[in-house]
């Protein structure tokens, strides 16, 4: 399976499980960082692995953060650089060193929070899934969605696509939006076709790896059954920006590892009686070397070192909402 393909998993499954997503429920715990109880979080793990392997990465990382009347959309880039165990990685090897504890352990650490719930969706669960939703919803026309289960692969092709500028955080915003119509659909059926709701849920619950139960789905979707998609579900991205640093020691800037694993390139092209142009020339070359030889990995490096609330009121404070739009081809 190649890269992101386990995107497609997280937009099929959405449309019967994100009313998991949407309220406070009983197993909710007390919050890291003292935030009061009525905070309540979800994350979605999309997981890049093959039906044969045991271990994958999670190259989709979503935090869904409720409060009374307003859902949060909070995304991680899979290339974050965080702490994962004694050392630090890319926060998607976190699932492949250690499975969903140790993923949520890093997120935790990370944002200084905890999760009270989990969902873990890989490439298995989706081809159960897509036969799941054609039966129930006679090929999504029982809820409106025709146009939205008509081709996976076209819908495949537009999560995946990280051609734009900023790759990956683009692409983050685009699984956002995608969410943001999916509760749309579930929403309307909750209210209009309950029987149906019902049956989608317990199948959806019988494929996907989480700790949610019916009863809970059924406690979280009524607290926010009313809610405005427009107006109450907020959308954002972690902060930060790309940057290549070598694997051996990601903590080190590129130029501060280069200075102190790096020859002396100067030297070298002095004692091979270089100068002007061909002194640069070698000394660009001896530097690709290295860096090819020391493996350069590009990384998303935080902007701020934060709690999950804490970057939530900054973007709220600042208006940071997320402006990416595209035109629905999803619900029309």
């Amino acid at each position: 399976m190649k890269k992101s393909a386990t995107i497609l998993v997280i937009t099929i499954l959405t449309i019967t499980l994100l009313p998991l997503l949407v309220g406070r429920g009983p197993q909710a715990g007390p919050r890291v960082d003292g935030a009061p109880d009525e905070f309540y979080d979800v994350v979605i793990f999309g997981i890049d692995r093959r039906p044969h392997q045991k271990k994958g990465r999670s190259d989709v990382i979503i935090i869904v953060h409720c409060e009374p009347g307003r859902i949060t959309l909070f995304s991680t880039p899979r290339d974050t650089l965080t702490r994962v165990r004694r050392r630090m990685d890319k926060i998607n090897h976190a699932f492949a060193f250690g499975g969903v504890k140790l993923s949520i352990a890093t997120i935790e650490n990370l944002y200084k929070f905890k999760v009270d719930n989990y969902i873990v969706l890989d490439f298995e669960t989706f081809l159960k899934t897509v036969d799941v939703i054609s039966a129930l919803t006679d090929g999504g026309r029982l809820i409106g969605a025709e146009n939205f289960l008509a081709s996976g692969e076209n819908l495949l092709k537009w999560l995946r696509f990280r051609g734009l500028p900023t790759g990956d955080r683009r692409r983050c915003q685009r699984h956002q939006l995608f969410m943001k119509r999916v509760f749309e659909y579930t929403q309307d059926m909750y209210l209009e076709q309950p029987l149906l709701y019902g049956q989608c849920m317990k199948a959806g619950l019988k494929v996907v790896d989480s700790d949610l139960t019916y009863e809970h789905v059924a406690q979280l979707y009524e607290t926010y059954k009313d809610i405005d998609v427009d107006e109450d579900i907020e959308r954002y991205v972690l902060p930060g920006h790309g940057t290549s640093r070598y694997g051996k020691k990601p903590y080190m800037s590129r130029k501060r590892y280069e200075r102190t694993y790096g020859p002396n390139f100067n030297a070298i092209i002095q004692k091979e009686g270089l100068t002007g142009a061909e002194a640069k020339k070698r000394k660009k070359q001896l530097r690709r070397k290295f860096q090819k030889e020391h493996k350069l990995v590009s990384y998303y490096m935080p902007k701020y070192n934060w709690s999950l609330m804490t970057y939530i009121r900054w973007f709220r404070k600042n208006n940071l909402a997320m402006n990416y739009k595209e035109v629905d081809t999803l619900r029309k």
